[in-house]
């Protein structure tokens, strides 16, 4: 309610609007985004969580990137780090989980090859790539993995992005 009643009230630019996804038992984020897919006008989706700060020129990285690579890329992932590692120990485990994963266990599976396992708030993907699959899983616990899997099998390709995005690590348990 408090994210609608701000909406609400905030003064919109008119290419936006505000999307009410229908009450049903499952509430996930998956469920959202597909939902959403059927109001898309344009030709790539970008998903994150509002909490995020992107690299200024992400936008400008993505519009190039697609613009010379190949029809089969279908999406993007960057990579995410945390503005806040150095709060205690618990944010530096964090930042140091988040730098291994996304600078060497992606880009080396990516070098080998194998189906990316995509990030939930951290992509920009051609909605071409998710009207194939009727979108992510609403159901799975690993929906962007299995997205990134599917993806890969239909012969289309995901790659990470030399960008990063950067949300706050729990500083508490």
């Amino acid at each position: 309610m408090e994210t609608q009643t701000a909406l609400l009230a905030a003064k919109l630019p008119s290419w936006c609007c505000i999307i009410t996804v229908p009450k049903k038992r499952v509430k996930t984020k998956p469920r959202t985004l597909n939902f959403a897919i059927g109001f898309v006008r344009g030709d790539i989706i970008r998903v994150l969580d509002t909490e995020d700060a992107t690299e200024k020129d992400q936008l400008l990285k993505v519009a190039k990137q697609f613009a010379l690579t190949d029809p089969r890329l279908v999406c993007l992932q960057w990579r995410l780090d945390f503005y806040n590692p150095h709060r205690n120990w618990l944010t530096l485990c964090f930042a140091l989980e988040y730098a291994a994963w996304f600078h060497i266990i992606l880009p080396g599976l990516a070098r080998l090859g194998f189906a990316p396992s995509l990030g939930e708030t951290s992509m920009y993907i051609r909605p071409r790539g998710l009207d194939r699959f009727k979108g992510w899983d609403a159901f799975k616990v690993t929906k962007n993995a299995d997205l990134g899997l599917r993806l890969s099998r239909a012969g289309f390709r995901c790659i990470l992005l030399d960008s990063k995005n950067f949300e706050e690590a729990s500083k508490r348990r």
